[in-house]
């Protein structure tokens, strides 16, 4: 799947995963996305796959909370 998504109500294709407001993540290449579009103000949840650019920021981010995220637990 795309990182670039259409809005299902005003039809902006300009919207982009790495525009996210928030993101759950649910396993090592999967999430929630939280996304509002810019034009209509609509927000959308989409389950995506993690895109490789953000690939760097999730591993720093379950670290710092010491989620693991395929690091060895004691």
């Amino acid at each position: 799947m795309a990182d670039v998504l259409t809005c299902p109500v005003c039809g902006n294709n300009h919207l982009h995963l790495s525009d996210y407001s928030s993101m759950m993540v649910l396993g090592p290449q999967v999430a929630l996305f939280a996304i509002t579009c810019p034009t209509c103000s609509t927000r959308l949840s989409l389950l995506r796959p993690i895109p490789p650019a953000l690939y760097e920021d999730v591993r720093c981010a379950a670290t710092r909370v010491r989620a693991g995220m395929g690091e060895a637990r004691a």
